[in-house]
């Protein structure tokens, strides 16, 4: 009881206290389990994306419906070792995602997905922004950091909207 106490009052505490900073969910997925990748391989891709929604309530809804169709695609999505997703409390429209694949055609196989592909398309007039970069990425670097994820969206990144 004290720990679920207690992590309530650190969200909180975040989300009052720290406007810049971003609450994530830790990173997981179908070819991770506690933290270890469980996929052969040790040549990886690395994918992240910033999406900024208008500042409206149908573009945070249908923000929201796509979300939840997409996080639930993702749990059997060929190729995926495992993603996390972000967003910068108070902004409200600030939402980042981070994921690493098998390889290149895993990724790109997701982006051209009829889930993946719907969301981007009905998001195209209810976005404020976006970015997005891949690179290349070493066992030993799973997961990532946002702070790396940053570091390739300012570096390398490419406007999505």
């Amino acid at each position: 009881m004290f720990s679920r106490i207690a992590s309530i009052v650190v969200v909180v505490a975040a989300i009052t206290g720290a406007s810049a900073c971003e609450i994530a969910q830790p990173f997981d997925g179908p070819g991770m389990k506690d933290g270890k990748v469980t996929v052969d391989g040790d040549d990886f891709v690395a994918s992240t994306t910033f999406f900024q929604v208008k500042d409206d309530n149908a573009s945070t809804t249908a923000f929201n419906d796509h979300m939840t169709k997409l996080q639930e695609a993702l749990k059997t999505q060929d190729g995926l070792v495992g993603y996390s997703l972000a967003f910068t409390p108070g902004s409200n429209d600030d939402y980042r995602t981070l994921a690493v694949w098998q390889s290149e055609d895993a990724m790109l196989a997701w982006v051209t997905s009829d889930a993946h592909s719907e969301a981007m398309q009905d998001m195209a007039d209810k976005a404020k922004g976006g970015a997005v970069a891949s690179w290349n990425i070493k066992r030993a670097e799973i997961p990532p950091t946002w702070d790396d994820a940053k570091k390739h969206l300012d570096d390398d990144g490419k406007e999505a909207y």
